[in-house]
């Protein structure tokens, strides 16, 4: 899941580099249900 993670946060760069205002993400799936997932994503894909 960190690979996906990482891939995700450089995508949500490239697309705030755009001028789009990325407000939220939404983890959907097996992960979105785990706890320790949960957090390591709020730590890698923190809105700035």
């Amino acid at each position: 899941m960190e690979g996906l993670l990482s891939s995700m946060a450089y995508c949500i760069d490239k697309i705030a580099g755009q001028g789009v205002d990325v407000e939220r993400i939404i983890l959907v799936g097996g992960g979105a249900r785990s706890e320790a997932e949960q957090y390591h994503a709020a730590q890698q894909l923190t809105l700035r």
